[in-house]
C-alpha cells in the first residue's frame, strides 16, 4: 500500500477565509437593505395615517360647517350649491346634505389630505315645541269617559265634578266617608257600593246595588250589567323616539323637587321611575315604564295635546294640590290621588282607581292622543336643530 500526504498550504487557508467574509457581507447588506426597506415602508405607513387623521379632521370640520349653516337656516338643506367644495386646511372637505322629511337631514362629508379620504355622516333633526295637530278626532270608546278603570273607590271628603263626562268601572264603585260624585252617567259592571253620606248626582247602571244606593242616586237608575269597556292600546313608540330626538331620554330613578321641568319638544321619557315633589311646574308630557309619583303643590301645564302623564307597566300616585291638564293613563297599574287638587283631561286606569282626600274636581276633557308627534310641526320662531346620531 502507497501512503500520499497532503500538505495545506497558507494560500489555501486565506481563500478560504475570503469566501466566508463575502458571505458575511453579503448577509449584513441583506439585512441592512431589509432594514432599510421597513424603515421606509414604516415611514409611508406613519405618513398615511398622519393623513387620514388629518383628512378625518378636515371631514368633520366641513360637516360641522354645513350643520351650522342649516341650523342657522333650516331651508339651506334643500339647495346643494350651499355645500360647494371647499379647500381647507392644507386639504379639501365635499359635504353632500340630504333632506328627510319635512324635520331631518342626512350631512355626508368627505375629507381629503395627500390622496388620503375619510368620511363623517351626521343625522339631524329640527324639533320645537309642538303645535297642535289640528283638531283631535271625537272622543269615543274609552276617551269618552272622564273616568275609567278595573276598579273605583272613592273616600274622603269633597265634591268630584267630572264636568258633564262619564264614570265607569268593569268591576266595581265603592265609596265611602263624605265625597259627592257629579256625573253624566255611573256605570260598573259588578255593583254599586256606598258606605256613609256621599251622594252621587246623575244616572247609574249597574247589575247590583248597595248599602245606601241606589236610595242616595239622584238621576235614572237602571239595574243592568253594563258592557266592559276596554282599555286603549296607545302605542308609546313615537313618544319614545321624539323623546329621543330631542335628548329627553333618561334611564334609571329621575327625581325633581322644586324646579322647573321643561323637557324640549314637550315630551319627557323615563326607563324607570319618576319622582316629582315641591313647589314645581311642569311644562309638558312624563311618560315613564315605571312608577310616577307627584307629590307638594306641583302643577302640570298641557302643551299641544299632549297626555300629562302615562306610565306603561306601574302606578301613577298624585299626592298634591296642584293643577294638571291632559290625559292620565296607567297601561298596567292604578291610580291614587290624595290631598287636594284638579285634573282637567281623561283618568284611565288598568287596574284600580282609588280617590281619597279632598280632590274637587276632574273636568272632562277629549284626550284622544294625537297622531305621531314626529308629524307636529314646530311653533314659529321657537325650532331648534340638533345632531341626534354621529356615525363616524
Amino acid at each position: 500500500m502507497v501512503m500520499r500526504s497532503y500538505t495545506i498550504h497558507q494560500s489555501d487557508r486565506s481563500g478560504s477565509a475570503i469566501v466566508a467574509a463575502m458571505l458575511i457581507a453579503l448577509c449584513l447588506a441583506m439585512a441592512g437593505a431589509a432594514i432599510l426597506g421597513l424603515t421606509s415602508q414604516h415611514a409611508r405607513s406613519v405618513a398615511r395615517v398622519r393623513d387620514h387623521i388629518q383628512a378625518q379632521m378636515i371631514a368633520e370640520a366641513g360637516a360641522n360647517a354645513a350643520f351650522s349653516l342649516i341650523k342657522a337656516d333650516w331651508s339651506a338643506r334643500l339647495d346643494p350649491g350651499n355645500f360647494p367644495w371647499t379647500p381647507f386646511s392644507g386639504g379639501s372637505y365635499d359635504a353632500t346634505v340630504t333632506p328627510v322629511g319635512n324635520v331631518g337631514a342626512v350631512i355626508q362629508c368627505v375629507g381629503e389630505c395627500r390622496g388620503v379620504q375619510a368620511e363623517v355622516i351626521v343625522d339631524v333633526k329640527q324639533s320645537g315645541t309642538p303645535g297642535s295637530p289640528g283638531a283631535q278626532p271625537p272622543a269615543e270608546g274609552p276617551y269618552k269617559y272622564a273616568v275609567l278603570a278595573g276598579s273605583i273607590l272613592f273616600g274622603g271628603n269633597g265634591q268630584t265634578d267630572v264636568g258633564g263626562g262619564d264614570v265607569h268601572s268593569n268591576s266595581s264603585y265603592d265609596m265611602n266617608g263624605t265625597p259627592d260624585l257629579v256625573c253624566d252617567l255611573l256605570s260598573a259592571c259588578e255593583s254599586v257600593r256606598t258606605v256613609g253620606s256621599g251622594l252621587i248626582t246623575g244616572d247609574a247602571t249597574s247589575p247590583e246595588f248597595k248599602k245606601a244606593s241606589p236610595g242616595n242616586i239622584s238621576g235614572v237608575v237602571t239595574v243592568d250589567a253594563p258592557d266592559a269597556v276596554s282599555m286603549p292600546e296607545l302605542d308609546l313608540t313615537p313618544y319614545y323616539q321624539y323623546a329621543l330626538a330631542n335628548g329627553e331620554v333618561y334611564n334609571g330613578y329621575a327625581a325633581a323637587a322644586g324646579t322647573f321641568i321643561a323637557p324640549a319638544g314637550g315630551v319627557m321619557w323615563v326607563n324607570g321611575d319618576v319622582f316629582i315633589s315641591g313647589n314645581c311646574t311642569i311644562q309638558g308630557c312624563i311618560v315613564a315604564t315605571g312608577d310616577i309619583k307627584i307629590t307638594g303643590n306641583t302643577s302640570q301645564n298641557q302643551v299641544g295635546d299632549l297626555p300629562a302623564y302615562v306610565s306603561r307597566d306601574g302606578d301613577i300616585e298624585l299626592n298634591s294640590s296642584g293643577q294638571h291638564h291632559g290625559l292620565v293613563y296607567a297601561m298596567n297599574g292604578d291610580i291614587k290621588m290624595t290631598g287636594g287638587g284638579k285634573i282637567t283631561g281623561t283618568v284611565l286606569a288598568a287596574g284600580e282607581y282609588w280617590k281619597n282626600g279632598g280632590w274637587d274636581q276632574i273636568a272632562w276633557e277629549n284626550s284622544t292622543p294625537p297622531p305621531d308627534p314626529n308629524g307636529w310641526p314646530a311653533v314659529a320662531g321657537s325650532s331648534e336643530v340638533g345632531i341626534t346620531c354621529w356615525h363616524k
